[in-house]
């Protein structure tokens, strides 16, 4: 489990690290305006309904699926899955919909924003919902069949998509165009499981009974799983939202830090979960609780070791991967600083939305997924207030130092509900490995702060130069660290 989490964890971040370079030509060719920050409020609020759809699919239906291809007879089970993906896609094509008719309300959200544009964008872009929900099906099917690879991997065709057309077409359309490039983008992403999908012997027929007794599985245990997961897509729209209205024009610059931090822990923790997720599902079945438990402790800690170090990187790179990334072309250096200052707040996050995802995926495998839900409203209301208030007086900044306090308080309620629920839990191992990851990331951050002093001179070259040698330096004087304060967790890595 270990060497497929591992590879899974390195195709998420090659997959997303081809995402920003796709952003970052955005932004290099277009630069941070009105119609860039309209599309990337058009990418957000199509995101955040795919994101709620994906999860809880993912949530309910790949554990049901599960237990029927062990129970019941094959027919049963492809019958359950015709069911729910017909009903994805009638339920995808109402939200289209709606969004079509909604997108003049959204677009009037824009201060001082391009209206006719923003509709148009929200318009192109929501099409791409009915292809998102079908790759998240289908991903779920072939994780459950322990096929982790491909699934992880298909975002790099549909990055590849909008480089292209921003190298060779985005002079001529503009960004109407990469509207379009981005829609074909999401088809790819679910066109390409389709060959793999028929290598687990299922074949798709469009049916949908509602009297179907597995479909009611998935409606008791749908709606908590929907507000948990619709409460953190609201923290983002709401973010977005207060961000675009309070400053239309470099909203785009929230959004790039917020793909730099939130969006890259994301990928790291879902990568993880994707592995861990059916494991512990496997043994809740099983009855066994205890291996549960220790699944579930080992997942967390070894978290702790390789997020935190991120977290201080991300704090102390701030300024430096937001030129690196970011700073090209229209891009301005004024951009580039604030971008740099939103970044660093949201790495606080870092911690908070790993404890959250991991628990949460926990509590799922328990069956239970009211928890998880009353934990997601927490951290909404948490969010929506401070970003209120913050933003007054703090601006962009402020939004994502309200989203990280927020992350942080539901990623520590999370666990000590899970701890209150499941006697067996012991919180010493994880308060080991953070004590040990504090420790080794202070020696790192010491290590990288001298290093990145020495003269390295002016331009691109020099900070990949400077970035390349410290991060390197400080991330072998971390597992020395590690090594030396004899952290079993290291051990296995170094046996691998």
């Amino acid at each position: 489990m270990f060497t497929t989490t591992l590879i899974v964890l390195i195709i998420n971040v090659l997959s997303r690290g081809m995402a920003l370079v796709a952003n970052s030509f955005i932004t290099a060719s277009f630069g941070a305006t009105a119609q860039t920050s309209a599309y990337s409020f058009a990418l957000t609020l199509t995101n955040i309904i795919t994101t709620v759809i994906g999860t809880t699919l993912t949530t309910s239906v790949v554990p049901i699926y599960t237990d029927l291809r062990e129970k019941h007879s094959k027919k049963r089970t492809f019958d359950f899955l015709n069911n729910t993906i017909s009903l994805t896609v009638i339920v995808s094509i109402v939200l289209v919909l709606i969004g079509s008719l909604a997108a003049p309300l959204f677009a009037k959200m824009a201060k001082d924003g391009d209206y006719g544009f923003t509709i148009y964008a929200i318009r192109i872009l929501l099409y791409s919902i009915i292809f998102i929900a079908l790759y998240y099906i289908l991903s779920g099917l072939l994780q459950a069949n322990n096929r982790f690879y491909l699934a992880a991997a298909v975002s790099i065709p549909s990055s590849l998509v909008s480089i292209i057309y921003l190298t060779a077409f985005a002079p001529k359309f503009g960004m109407k165009g990469l509207c379009v490039a981005t829609l074909i983008g999401f088809f790819l992403q679910f066109f390409i499981l389709v060959p793999a999908i028929r290598k687990i012997d299922y074949r798709f027929s469009l049916s949908f009974n509602y009297k179907n007794e597995d479909m009611f599985k998935i409606f008791k245990v749908v709606a908590p799983v929907i507000v948990g997961v619709c409460a953190h897509q609201i923290n983002l729209l709401t973010n977005g939202s207060i961000a675009f209205s309070h400053d239309a024009n470099r909203y785009v610059v929230l959004n790039n830090a917020q793909n730099l931090g939130v969006q890259i822990v994301m990928t790291i923790v879902l990568a993880i979960t994707s592995v861990v997720y059916p494991k512990m599902s496997t043994l809740h079945a099983k009855g066994d609780l205890k291996g549960l438990n220790e699944q579930f402790l080992s997942t967390l800690s070894g978290s702790v070791l390789l997020l935190l170090p991120v977290n201080f990187a991300f704090y102390i790179y701030s300024y430096d991967i937001m030129d690196l990334v970011y700073g090209y072309g229209k891009f301005t250096a004024s951009d580039v600083a604030l971008g740099g200052t939103v970044f660093s707040l949201y790495s606080f996050s870092v911690l908070g939305i790993a404890f959250k995802e991991i628990t949460d995926r926990a509590f799922y495998a328990l069956k239970n997924t009211k928890t998880p839900a009353y934990n997601g409203v927490l951290i909404m209301a948490v969010n929506i207030i401070l970003s209120a208030v913050t933003v007054k007086f703090w601006g962009l900044a402020g939004i994502a130092f309200a989203y990280s306090v927020a992350a942080l308080c539901g990623g520590i309620n999370i666990f000590r509900l899970f701890k209150k629920k499941n006697a067996g839990i012991l919180v010493k191992p994880v308060a080991t490995a953070f004590l040990k990851s504090v420790t080794g990331c202070v020696i790192m951050s010491i290590v990288i702060i001298l290093v990145k002093n020495i003269g390295f001179g002016d331009g691109k070259l020099a900070l990949i130069l400077k970035m390349g040698i410290s991060g390197i330096l400080g991330l072998i004087a971390y597992g020395v660290t590690l090594i030396l304060l004899k952290t079993k967790e290291i051990k296995s890595i170094i046996k691998f």
